[in-house]
């Protein structure tokens, strides 16, 4: 699987540098296992993506929510409004239940993935390259508006964010002056100077017009 971008709350896949598609699992149905404390289960049925599902359990006065989220860099289970990481086929889980906590299992093996057809440049326009040529390091961008890190080694990393459709960037909070394809800048970091490049924008993508979506 190729790598995995979550903007808002969808899963981008970019099959080249400036082609994403929306990646989601199938609609399969699975179960999820209840165990309580008193030695009871019950088990439920959802689709994979679908509605909120209301059941009363166990003679429960109220009926619980269920729901599984069909994003695959969350595996979330959604139980009366409190969400889980949970995995498929994996170990069991503790979930409230009321005023107490209960075990849970996903049971099934993960469900096949789907990427849409036809490209979502309106959550992101594609990816580019950081290079820190001192470094001897580059790391990708994606062109969306969301925050994301660059490791630069040693375990440090820089917070990068492209704001007003990709026509200015942040790092670290910090403005900077850059270019696409143009020369290194050098930014500051824990009193030390680092060199910095971008490499050019995907064929069609422009800076402040066009489909980059923030």
């Amino acid at each position: 699987m190729k790598p995995v971008r979550h903007v808002r709350e969808f899963d981008v896949v970019m099959l080249r540098g400036d082609d994403p598609h929306l990646l989601s699992y199938k609609p399969e149905r699975r179960k999820i296992r209840i165990q309580f404390g008193n030695g009871e289960q019950a088990d439920v049925e959802l689709t994979v993506g679908g509605p909120v599902k209301y059941l009363r359990i166990l003679g429960d006065k109220f009926p619980h929510e269920f729901k599984l989220s069909n994003q695959p860099t969350r595996d979330e289970l959604q139980v009366n409004n409190f969400s889980y990481k949970c995995e498929y086929g994996g170990q069991r889980i503790g979930i409230f239940w009321g005023e107490r906590q209960e075990g849970v299992m996903l049971l099934g093996q993960r469900p096949e993935y789907h990427i849409d057809p036809s490209p979502c440049f309106h959550l992101c326009a594609g990816q580019v390259q950081m290079n820190f040529p001192s470094l001897g390091r580059s790391t990708t961008l994606y062109l969306d508006g969301e925050k994301q890190l660059a490791d630069i080694g040693s375990g440090e990393q820089l917070v990068v964010r492209f704001i007003n459709k990709c026509k200015r960037l942040t790092i670290n909070g910090t403005l900077i002056k850059f270019q696409f394809g143009g020369p290194p800048f050098i930014i500051s970091l824990n009193g030390r100077e680092i060199e910095v490049s971008l490499s050019p924008l995907p064929e069609g993508v422009i800076p402040g017009i066009g489909r980059i979506p923030v």
